[in-house]
């Protein structure tokens, strides 16, 4: 198990958000997730609201990836903080099991095929210079428009499945357990002295379950609101100061 959890986060590596989410993704509000106690309904990542005993089919590792590609670090913390220990321990067994998508059969095959066209416009190409045949110089062009083609759908094909594959890395992240093995171990270990973040964590070891990935990532958000909140503390006293008759 250990050498497996290893192999995950190495290729988990480099997992950021994008953008904004999309109109399919339904955001868990106000009585959602740890924070606000269980709720009695939430909100999935298929966008339709269904009841706490899971009476719809979870959704997924593969079709969170797909769906939420576009969804930013903090959207998506909360989005997966609406699920229950037990969906969350399924899609984290998911990601240990496959670390990685795979790519469609089609994908594997498109190579072969352009290797086997270039070797057909190889030989083309020989016995166009023994012949001359202007058919053979066609043949030629044909193999090769062919090859670069295949190529060309393998690469396309890559660029917009990119999302997703990245999006299911940093899913992996977020659903795993805040055991030895995941990256942000020590850094959410050290947010433990910020008040609102150690807070947070006794909630959700109390009433859901083991720290996860998401956590660290809610974790690092309050940390960052209490520090903003501070700084602003001394400029309101200067301001208030300034403005006394």
């Amino acid at each position: 198990m250990a050498s497996g959890k290893s192999r995950a986060w190495a290729m988990s590596t480099g997992a950021a958000g994008l953008a904004a989410p999309p109109a399919d993704v339904e955001v868990p509000g106000e009585g959602t997730g740890v924070a606000s106690g269980a709720p009695p309904r939430r909100a999935g990542v298929d966008g339709v609201a269904r009841a706490a005993d899971g009476a719809r089919p979870r959704a997924t590792l593969v079709q969170w990836a797909e769906r939420t590609a576009h969804v930013d670090d903090a959207e998506l913390a909360r989005l997966l903080a609406g699920l229950d220990d037990a969906e969350l321990t399924a899609l984290a067994a998911e990601f240990e099991a496959r670390p990685q998508l795979p790519r469609p059969g089609w994908v594997h095959a498109m190579p072969v095929l352009a290797a086997v066209l270039l070797a057909g416009a190889a030989l083309a190409g020989w016995a166009y210079n023994d012949s001359g045949d202007a058919r053979l110089a066609v043949l030629l062009v044909l193999a090769l428009l062919g090859a670069a083609g295949a190529g060309a759908v393998v690469a396309i094909d890559g660029l917009r499945r990119a999302p997703t594959w990245r999006n299911h890395r940093r899913l992996g992240l977020y659903v795993s357990v805040l055991d030895e093995f995941h990256p942000w171990l020590v850094e959410t270990h050290l947010r433990r002295q910020h008040a609102a973040a150690e807070e947070y964590r006794r909630q959700v070891v109390g009433q859901r379950g083991a720290l996860r990935g998401v956590d660290a990532v809610m974790m690092k958000s309050l940390v960052r609101a209490a520090d903003a909140l501070e700084a602003t503390r001394p400029a309101a006293a200067l301001a208030r100061e300034l403005q006394r008759p």
